[in-house]
């Protein structure tokens, strides 16, 4: 038997922030590409903020479900598993977050092995240590004092060990 290792990726183009204070649930991802997520070994999430905020700032979440079949709406559904840096407004940034299915430690990195449910409150630039789960949904928040909205890419790398016969 021999181990080949497979990239995968997917990508959300061009969304578009909200233009006020406010918070938009983007997206659930559950696969990339027809992988289920719980599958992946590693998992890189690129943000290329594209065209810029007025006024505010962004803040972008992956969250981790909370129940077996959660719905993207429902808040209660949902705790953060990461926070990429904020994105000041009048700014052009790229992010990246690696997330190893089983990190070690780092100072972005929260090991609480009990913490409280956190819907947009963990702090910038962290990340859970631990597994994503089977399903991430995408938040994103925009500050007060937002009267434009701003543009970006979002793309999910995954790398994944698969065993071949």
């Amino acid at each position: 038997m021999s181990l080949n290792n497979v990239e995968i990726e997917t990508v959300l183009l061009n969304q578009v922030t909200a233009a006020a204070a406010g918070n938009t649930n983007r997206a659930l991802i559950s696969d990339i590409n027809g992988i289920p997520l719980e599958t992946i070994d590693e998992l890189f999430v690129f943000m290329d903020f594209k065209a810029v905020l007025t006024g505010g700032v962004f803040d972008l979440f992956l969250q981790r479900a909370l129940v077996a079949d959660p719905v993207l709406a429902t808040d209660a559904h949902w705790t953060d598993y990461a926070h990429f840096l904020q994105v000041p407004a009048g700014t052009l940034k790229k992010v990246i977050g690696s997330f190893p299915s089983l990190n070690a430690p780092s100072a972005a990195v929260t090991t609480d092995a009990f913490r409280d449910v956190e819907n947009g409150a963990l702090v910038a630039d962290a990340s859970l240590a631990s597994h994503w789960g089977k399903v991430l949904r995408v938040r994103e928040v925009v500050g007060a004092g937002a009267s434009a909205a701003g543009t970006y890419d979002l793309i999910f790398h995954v790398y994944r060990k698969k065993l071949f016969s």
